[in-house]
C-alpha cells in the first residue's frame, strides 16, 4: 500500500502541497532578504549621496563667500581711491586757480610797453620768467586735472562692476543656503516644473571673478603709480619754483644793491655839480682853476 493510504482520512497529494508550501517560503524568505538588502543599500547611498551633497554645497558656498570678500574689499579699496582721486582733483584746481591767480598779478606788475618802450632791467626780467614759469605750470596743472577725471572714470567703472558681480554673489548664497535647508520632510519643496537654465562652467565661472579681481588690482596699482607721479612732479616743481624764486629774489637784491649805488652816485653827483656851479659864481677876477676845481673835475670824473 502506497504512503497516501498509510491512514485513514489523509487527504490525495498532501505531501505535493507542502512540499511546494515550503518551496514558495523559501523563496518568500529569499526575496524578503534581497529586498531588505536593496533598502539597505539605498539608504546607504542616499545617506553616501547626501553627504556627498552637503559637502560639495558646503564647498561650493565657501568658495562664493571668499570670491565675495575679495570683490568686497576690492570694492572698498577703490571705493577709498576714489575718494582720493577726488580730493586730489579738488587739490589741483586750487592750486590751478592760484597759479591763475599769480599769473594775473605778474600781468599786472609788469610793464606794460606803450608808445615809449620802457627798457627792461633785471627786476622786470625776473617777473617775466616768473610770469612764463607759472603759465607753464598752470598748463602741467590742467593736465592732471585731466588724467585724475579719466583715472576717476576708470575708477568707478571697474567699481560698478565689481559691485554687480558682488550683489550676484550674495543673490548666489542666499539660494545656496536655502537650497541646504531643503529636506525630504520639507513642506516648501516644489516640483521641477520650473524651467531649466542653462548653466556655465565652473571654470568660466572662476576666470570671471579672477578677471575682475586683476582688474580691481590693476586699476589700484594705477592709482598708486599716478600718486607717486604726481606727487613727484610735485615735488620737482615746488623745488624748481623754489630755485627759480630763490634766483628772482638773488636778482633784485643784486638790482636794489646796484640801484641803491647808482643812486648814492647820483646824489654824489648832483652834490660835485652844486659845487662847481656855486664856484662858477666868483667874480671874474677870482675865478680860477685852482686845486679845488681839479679836485671836483677828478671827483665827477671817477663817478
Amino acid at each position: 500500500m502506497d504512503s497516501e493510504g498509510s491512514y485513514i482520512g489523509c487527504p490525495c497529494g498532501l505531501e505535493t502541497l507542502r512540499a511546494q508550501h515550503d518551496s514558495l517560503n523559501t523563496r518568500v524568505v529569499e526575496q524578503l532578504n534581497q529586498t531588505q538588502e536593496l533598502v539597505m543599500l539605498n539608504n546607504f547611498s542616499r545617506e553616501s549621496n547626501e553627504y556627498h551633497f552637503k559637502k560639495c554645497l558646503q564647498e561650493r558656498m565657501s568658495d562664493i563667500a571668499s570670491w565675495r570678500w575679495v570683490l568686497e574689499d576690492l570694492a572698498r579699496r577703490l571705493e577709498e581711491a576714489i575718494a582720493s582721486l577726488k580730493y586730489e582733483h579738488n587739490a589741483l584746481c586750487v592750486v590751478g586757480e592760484r597759479v591763475h591767480n599769480e599769473i594775473v598779478e605778474k600781468s599786472e606788475a609788469g610793464s606794460r610797453p606803450g608808445a615809449l618802450s620802457p627798457m627792461t632791467d633785471t627786476v622786470e626780467h625776473a617777473i617775466l620768467q616768473e610770469y612764463n614759469f607759472l603759465r607753464d605750470q598752470k598748463k602741467k596743472f590742467a593736465k592732471l586735472v585731466l588724467e585724475v577725471e579719466k583715472q576717476v572714470t576708470a575708477l568707478q567703472k571697474t567699481k560698478k562692476r565689481i559691485e554687480a558681480d558682488v550683489i550676484h554673489k550674495k543673490q548666489a548664497l542666499s539660494v545656496e543656503e536655502s537650497c541646504a535647508s531643503v529636506s525630504a520632510h520639507s513642506s516648501n519643496m516644489e516640483g521641477a516644473q520650473r524651467n531649466k537654465k542653462r548653466g556655465s562652467p565652473v571654470g568660466r565661472w572662476e576666470n570671471r571673478c579672477s578677471f575682475l579681481k586683476r582688474a580691481g588690482l590693476r586699476a589700484l596699482s594705477a592709482r598708486c603709480e599716478s600718486v607717486s607721479v604726481h606727487s613727484g612732479a610735485g615735488a620737482h616743481d615746488e623745488s624748481e619754483l623754489g630755485a627759480e624764486t630763490t634766483a628772482a629774489l638773488k636778482q633784485n637784491k643784486i638790482a636794489r644793491s646796484s640801484m641803491a649805488k647808482r643812486g648814492e652816485t647820483m646824489e654824489q653827483e648832483r652834490l660835485v655839480e652844486a659845487r662847481r656851479a656855486d664856484r662858477l659864481l666868483r667874480p671874474g677876477r677870482e675865478l680860477t682853476r685852482d686845486q679845488v676845481d681839479r679836485n671836483l673835475s677828478d671827483e665827477l670824473g671817477r663817478m
